[in-house]
């Protein structure tokens, strides 16, 4: 094997260990098929019995509590962007602040630092807990 044959297979093998996305951790529980990512759906660790309080292991790995902030300002965040049309980026950022809080790292997902699929899915987690559907559709 010529030294041009042997260095372009090993940038071949570096470039196949490089991750998808720099925000999951090693430990994630993305795989790759076919050279695509496929990201799996947060799982449902732990949820109260009022619904007020649920931890999630989510997709890139890592486990979140997720606090309800009661039935009054749930409705508010839902009455707002009714009316004055808020964005899902202003929703998140609030869910982001209040509601989802890290279990055992330091890592605080904020609109700006994610991956934007990971953006999609936590909207999806956040709006059916604030619903109280997170049990039903995890």
């Amino acid at each position: 094997m010529s030294q041009d044959q042997a260095q372009s297979q090993n940038n071949r093998s570096h470039a196949d260990s490089l991750p998808e996305y720099s925000s999951a951790p090693e430990s994630s529980n993305i795989s790759k098929s076919s050279n695509k990512v496929k990201m799996q759906s947060p799982i449902l660790r732990k949820i109260d019995d009022t619904g007020r309080y649920a931890e999630i292991t989510f997709i890139d790995g890592r486990n979140y509590a997720l606090h309800h902030p009661g039935n009054r300002k749930a409705a508010e965040w839902k009455s707002i962007s009714l009316t004055d049309k808020i964005s899902t980026i202003d929703l998140m950022e609030r869910a982001f602040e209040f509601v989802v809080k890290p279990i055992n790292h330091n890592f605080q997902p904020n609109v700006d630092d994610i991956h934007p699929k990971e953006l999609e899915v936590w909207t999806l987690v956040v709006q059916r807990f604030l619903a109280g559907k997170l049990e039903q559709e995890i």
